[in-house]
């Protein structure tokens, strides 16, 4: 094979290659405005949570801007504990792609399961948001 074609060839799969990391960074951008920053959170507070108060004497509040926060909250805990042992797992195995092709799978099945969610299913819908998260923060 001539070196000219070799060139061309390894500007092809250069070219294929950032294309794909684009779409991947198009992918993580909408997932973090709509999932946790925008649309979902209004969602869970106002369609899952919905009228649901936690009355304390004189206090009476509605806990979805809480529990959205504790789910925030917990899934960065998890991940920033992991991230540490599962990096380095990857980069020892030589697994690298498997590792990101996992995580973003299980944040695609997490928000996938989203759409099942009915008003009052507020745990489930917590462990949904945590476990995506967790996805999308570990790949």
């Amino acid at each position: 094979m001539s070196q000219l074609n070799q060139k061309k060839i390894a500007e092809r799969r250069l070219r294929k290659e950032i294309f794909a990391w684009t779409l991947y960074d198009f992918a993580n951008t909408s997932y973090s405005v709509i999932i946790v920053t925008v649309v979902y959170a209004i969602y869970f507070k106002q369609y899952i949570v919905g009228n649901f108060t936690i009355e304390l004497g004189n206090w009476c509040r509605n806990p979805g801007d809480f529990l959205w926060g504790l789910g925030g909250s917990l899934s960065m805990a998890i991940v920033a504990l992991s991230s540490p042992i599962m990096g380095a797992i990857a980069d020892y195995s030589n697994q690298k792609k498997k590792f990101l092709f996992f995580y973003t799978m299980v944040c695609v099945m997490a928000m996938a399961f989203l759409y099942f969610l009915q008003p009052g299913m507020i745990l489930q819908a917590v462990l949904l948001f945590i476990i995506g998260n967790v996805g999308f923060e570990g790949a």
